[in-house]
């Protein structure tokens, strides 16, 4: 099993080629650039997301566990980490009527579509996103009721991994199972367990790290690059669970990345990496507005920058820090990881 850690390049870095993922695929797509693969990078950078989290959540869980409370610090803790961003883009978007995609018109946002979007069920009332690359966020939520259990049960076993694949196993046979019986709705809301249990696996294989850390470095965004070209405009879930269950098997084996300067860039985009994530098609929008080609650009890059650090010092910050107050005064006071 992975030790306790408060930081890891292996991780920034992984993290860092999520939104990357996300972040190509949009401006290629709001580019006027069509390929297939490319389209298909921005869904592989989500799935990206649900390793990691799961997996640093493992670690937030593991350093306040079994303070008496832990639950209760580990919701608090996420609900001042994922909502107060998610409130002010959503309202953003709402009051300067900033459209999901940068060449579509802003929804008509009625006050049941708004708080269903900022409460992130929209997956579960089937409203549509007003930002949307939100849509990802309410599978994120769902997994956080059933992650301290989860850990409970892989902390409890002397044999962690095998908990996860006994919970693997039904996990990857459950959608295609419901697709079968036309119980679609249902599929949809579970699609993604596995992508989340392969994290899990990260944390409870008993790795010994082997493997140099050129490997991480240069394997893997080859191997994302690889996914994307096979899976072609169409993922379907094999491929996904396929994808996420390799990279959870790999990770507890890799040595650490030693390069500073490396270490500090990954770090720097894994920091801001859920601003970026929720800002970078209204920073597109909002550069869409000049006449010239050049300006739009030069527009679009100081934008990408500069809301991401404006929305991470002016509201994620403070708010992860008065999350960690409140746990700290019921004596949970235990520093998490960065986390989407």
């Amino acid at each position: 099993m992975l030790s306790k850690q408060t930081d890891s390049a292996n991780l920034d870095y992984l993290r860092s080629w999520a939104v990357l993922c996300v972040l190509l695929d949009h401006l290629a797509g709001t580019s006027g650039i069509t390929l297939g693969w490319l389209q298909t990078l921005g869904r592989v950078g989500v799935l990206i997301f649900f390793v990691h989290t799961a997996l640093v959540l493992m670690f937030s869980l593991e350093r306040s566990y079994p303070v008496r409370g832990w639950v209760t610090a580990f919701y608090v803790r996420r609900a001042f980490r994922v909502y107060p961003l998610v409130f002010a883009c959503t309202l953003a978007a709402v009051v300067f009527g900033i459209p999901g995609w940068p060449f579509s018109h802003p929804l008509s946002v009625s006050p049941w579509m708004f708080l269903v979007n900022v409460l992130l069920v929209q997956n579960i009332t089937l409203s549509p996103s007003i930002l949307l690359v939100s849509w990802s966020l309410p599978y994120e939520i769902q997994m956080y009721l059933v992650l301290p259990c989860l850990f409970w049960m892989v902390k409890r076993s002397s044999k962690p991994w095998l908990v996860v694949t006994l919970c693997l196993l039904p996990a990857l046979v459950l959608p295609r199972v419901l697709d079968f019986a036309h119980f679609a709705r249902i599929s949809s809301l579970v699609q993604f367990v596995p992508c989340f249990l392969a994290g899990i696996l990260a944390f409870a294989l008993p790795g010994k790290r082997s493997i140099p850390a050129v490997v991480w470095i240069v394997g893997l965004p080859l191997f994302l690059l690889l996914a994307s070209l096979l899976a072609g405009a169409e993922m379907r879930k094999g491929i996904q669970y396929g994808l996420c269950l390799l990279l959870g098997s790999v990770i507890p084996f890799l040595k650490e990345i030693g390069n500073p300067w490396l270490k500090r860039a990954a770090h720097l985009i894994a920091k801001y990496s859920y601003g970026i994530y929720l800002s970078h098609l209204p920073a597109i929008w909002l550069a869409l507005h000049l006449s010239r080609l050049w300006q739009r650009y030069c527009a679009t890059a100081v934008l990408l920058v500069a809301l991401p650090v404006l929305l991470f010092h002016l509201i994620e910050d403070p708010m992860i820090r008065y999350g960690k107050v409140l746990t700290m005064v019921r004596g949970q006071g235990s520093q998490s990881y960065q986390a989407q």
